[in-house]
């Protein structure tokens, strides 16, 4: 729990196998809930995932969905928790971290505290310049002009 909220960390990953461990390991203590999403890695992403997973982690493999399809899995997955629980879903978050580990976990507190006023929020990759990685200008473009739009 953080902040008032339970939180559950929705990761997809594909063929990430040299990262995430790390993004795994990243997760803070206070995440109840960890949902891997592996969507047809051809590597030992799975295999590397398993090893470190926590206890209260789990790992679901999928085929060719695209990370938007992994994520909206990683959702389900964490929704059907919650309902076979019978859990109150009033206090619950629901962070996307990419199994390649470009999210910084301490940005999760930035995401969670706009979430007393307002139901949905989303964090950008075009605050922090190292963020964006090795992104191809094409693809920084397309994500900047998306996040403009659903801004």
């Amino acid at each position: 729990m953080r902040n008032g909220w339970r939180v559950a960390v929705v990761m997809p990953a594909f063929n990430e196998e040299a990262q995430i461990e790390s993004a795994i390991q990243s997760v803070p203590s206070w995440v109840d809930s960890l949902v891997v999403v592996d969507d047809g890695s051809t590597d030992m992403t799975y295999q590397q995932a398993k090893s470190v997973l926590p206890e209260f982690g789990k790992i679901v493999r999928t085929t060719g969905l695209g990370v938007g399809g992994a994520i909206s899995r990683g959702y389900e997955v964490v929704i059907s928790q919650l309902d076979s629980d019978n859990e109150n879903t009033d206090d619950w978050a629901a962070v996307v971290m990419a199994g390649d580990g470009q999210m910084d976990p301490q940005d999760i507190d930035n995401l969670l505290t706009p979430l007393t006023r307002v139901p949905f929020v989303k964090g950008d990759r075009f605050s922090h310049h190292e963020g964006l990685g090795e992104m191809p200008k094409n693809r920084r473009f397309g994500s900047w002009v998306l996040g403009k739009l659903t801004s």
